[in-house]
């Protein structure tokens, strides 16, 4: 690991002006807790993925990390709290600390407060707060109740539904996935681009919750039906001609017998044939709700004989696992 030299004053953090940039590394791809305090005893209040640059103003001392590392960082951004500095590219050791490379020590200048520990709190960067657990069911409810509701006809709604029901789930909205701001020309798209757009939406869900995981599904998949890995709440994303970019998304609902998903979203609509606000409350992963028919079916009216998907199971875990 190499340490980033100092970048020079950055507002009132320490008495000397001082701010260090690093980066999250060695997490394995699990992303970094930020805590509230300095210590894993304090409240975490969001994960930052591998490789997030971060400003960072003075060093404290408290619980020692992979056995070595009793350092905690104050960092001002991405958001501010505190971070375990085994996990940061600094370059510390038992007898050369942080404080003889140049970074204050926390505690002797006019540091910035803890942030809130209530879960409460949103920086504004787009790094979210995690103050709860997915509720599936509450989000796979709010699917089923909102899936006939009337679509607007000036966008395809699949990626706003199912960014809906995710916060009906307790996932916090963020600056960059979000309800209530609006995009698209004239301002007329509800929402950021993420919380609309399904490659930005699943580029954000990767970015913000990296204990993801992710199922292919194979043409052979669709064939087979049953998904053993789904579990109601999680998202499938279909690629409807395998080129690697995703094209519409559902949430699971339930599980039928065969392990086989069920899920609910909003369909492309459709009004030159009055198909619009087809009724997608609930249809098998593999059956087109609007075709009456299988998604592969070759003489289906919006053929798709090599669509593939992939099921995304969230992960917004509560308990820092460092």
């Amino acid at each position: 690991m190499t340490a980033v030299g100092v970048a020079g004053p950055a507002g009132p953090a320490n008495a000397d002006g001082v701010t260090w940039t690093q980066y999250v590394t060695g997490t394995g791809g699990d992303g970094l807790w930020v805590h509230s305090g300095a210590g894993l005893s304090a409240p975490t209040t969001v994960v930052l993925a591998e490789g997030t640059e971060l400003s960072v103003d003075c060093v404290s001392y408290a619980d020692t990390i992979g056995g070595t590392d009793p350092a905690w960082l104050h960092i001002t951004s991405p958001t501010p709290g505190w971070v375990a500095d085994f996990y940061v590219d600094t370059l510390w050791s038992s007898d050369n600390t942080l404080v003889q490379q140049g970074l204050p020590e926390c505690g002797t200048s006019s540091e910035q407060p803890a942030i809130p520990d209530d879960g409460s709190y949103d920086s504004g960067t787009g790094v979210p707060t995690i103050s709860a657990p997915y509720d599936r069911d509450a989000a796979a409810q709010w699917a089923l109740e909102h899936a006939t509701d009337v679509q607007n006809v000036f966008f395809p709604g699949c990626t706003w539904f199912v960014s809906q029901a995710l916060w009906a789930g307790g996932l916090p909205q963020t600056e960059q996935w979000n309800g209530s701001d609006s995009h698209g020309r004239l301002n007329h798209l509800p929402g950021t681009v993420a919380a609309t757009a399904v490659d930005d939406f699943i580029d954000n869900l990767r970015s913000t919750y990296p204990l993801t995981t992710e199922t292919y599904l194979s043409a052979d998949a669709f064939r087979a039906n049953a998904v053993p890995e789904a579990e109601v709440g999680d998202i499938i994303a279909y690629d409807w001609d395998d080129n690697s970019d995703f094209d519409h998304l559902a949430i699971v609902t339930s599980i039928a017998e065969g392990s086989y998903p069920e899920v609910a979203e909003w369909g492309t609509t459709d009004l030159s044939e009055a198909r619009a606000w087809i009724d997608y409350s609930s249809r098998g992963w593999t059956w087109s709700a609007l075709d009456q028919t299988w998604l592969q079916d070759p003489d289906r009216e919006d053929a798709t004989p090599g669509v593939t998907a992939t099921l995304f199971h969230i992960e917004a875990p509560t308990a820092p696992t460092f």
